[in-house]
């Protein structure tokens, strides 16, 4: 069913008739807003900053630089297919959807019901890991500026972490309209933010390192696995550091009911988040890894890259750095409930999870209320499991 046939371009609601369903969220994202909630899910300042120290210790620099090219090459294969499906299919389904339709009709609906649920239980996961990793870096910041007066603890971080999920949650159940001018302030952050905090680190910094620091340094803090495996098994495990940053794309497919000209502007928000996402990804890291002033001090630091911008700003200047980086990190965290949840109503409305519960688009808010507050709880249950 393709969504252009003989020069006539079909309606969204007509497309997503054809696939069998009927238009039940407000359609009026753009193209723009579609890219964003994508590249905000994405958010590579997010992996970057909470994974810096695991990227640092596991491989070091050289792993840290190749393994991001390299992983930003593959993403985008992936993308590339995603988007070419996506143009065809777009439902806010995703991935379990297209399972279903392109698996053999006796093996379909097995392929939706494992695809659907490893996409559900990942969704979870990586909602509750933003939200730690934004509550982590709240109170790592706040302990560093206030040592005398503040000591994290397992209490103060799942609070902060509850906080995180609560705002997450009541935007987007009761702030539906205002999630657009979120989507605005994310692009922003996370580009003309995150592209000027790497230009400032390179401009302000006294020393740099070398490109053979940067591109070849390789560091093995993992207890002497490359010797126990090999060199490989370390870049292998080390470039989860970029893997781990370049995920959630699939978000502009899981919005494509609610997206205009969706057979274009999904399949287009995949492919260019990703493209969008690996450039600044790469070049923030550069910034972080030719600015660092001493590689064992940083390596040892609590945050290495507050201890980055505290070497290169100073502390209020790092304060500052660090407050930008933090309202990525929570942008990151809204919009993943956001595409999460549609891809849990899509999956109740075909039957994976209760469809009376969760397969429920609540009029007063033009939202899927169930499945938002339902993230929320299993946010907070996840986290309060593996802490």
């Amino acid at each position: 069913m393709a969504p252009n046939e003989g020069g006539q371009r079909k309606s969204d609601e007509a497309v997503l008739a054809e696939i069998g369903y009927q238009q039940e969220l407000k359609r009026d994202w753009n193209l723009l807003q579609n890219f964003g909630v994508s590249f905000s899910i994405i958010s590579v300042i997010t992996g970057i900053t909470t994974l810096f120290s695991t990227g640092l210790n596991v491989g070091g620099p050289a792993v840290m630089t190749w393994g991001w090219i390299g992983v930003s090459i593959m993403t985008i294969l992936v993308g590339l297919s995603m988007s070419e499906i996506v143009s065809a299919i777009p439902t806010s389904g995703g991935p379990y959807f297209w399972s279903a339709v392109l698996a053999k009709p006796s093996e379909s609906a097995l392929a939706a019901w494992i695809t659907g649920w490893f996409n559900l239980v990942g969704q979870v996961a990586v909602t509750t890991g933003i939200s730690y990793g934004c509550a982590n870096l709240i109170s790592s910041t706040a302990a560093i500026i206030h040592p005398d007066r503040y000591t994290p603890t397992s209490g103060t971080i799942i609070g902060i972490h509850a906080g995180l999920l609560i705002s997450h949650g009541l935007i987007n159940t009761f702030g539906v309209g205002l999630l657009r001018l979120f989507n605005h302030s994310s692009i922003i952050l996370h580009s003309l933010g995150v592209g000027s905090l790497a230009i400032a680190l390179l401009a302000k910094a006294r020393f740099h390192q070398t490109s053979q620091f940067v591109f070849f340094k390789f560091y093995d803090g993992t207890g002497g696995w490359s010797e126990r495996a090999s060199p490989a098994y370390v870049a292998a495990c080390g470039i989860l550091f970029a893997q781990y940053t370049i995920t959630g794309f699939d978000a502009s497919a899981h919005m494509s009911e609610e997206t205009k000209n969706a057979a274009w502007s999904a399949p287009l928000g995949v492919l260019t988040s990703i493209i969008v996402s690996a450039i600044f990804g790469f070049g923030i890291i550069l910034a972080f890894l030719f600015s660092m002033q001493d590689f064992e001090e940083t390596l040892s630091a609590p945050q290495p890259v507050f201890k980055i911008m505290v070497d290169v700003f100073g502390p209020v200047g790092a304060q500052i750095a660090m407050s930008l980086i933090i309202l990525c990190v929570w942008h990151c965290g809204l919009f993943s409930v956001t595409s999460n949840s549609r891809m849990m109503y899509a999956f109740a409305r075909d039957g994976g999870l209760p469809r009376n519960i969760f397969g429920v688009v609540d009029r007063r808010f033009d939202c899927p209320i169930n499945t938002e507050s339902t993230f929320f709880q299993f946010g907070s249950q996840w986290f309060w499991l593996f802490y």
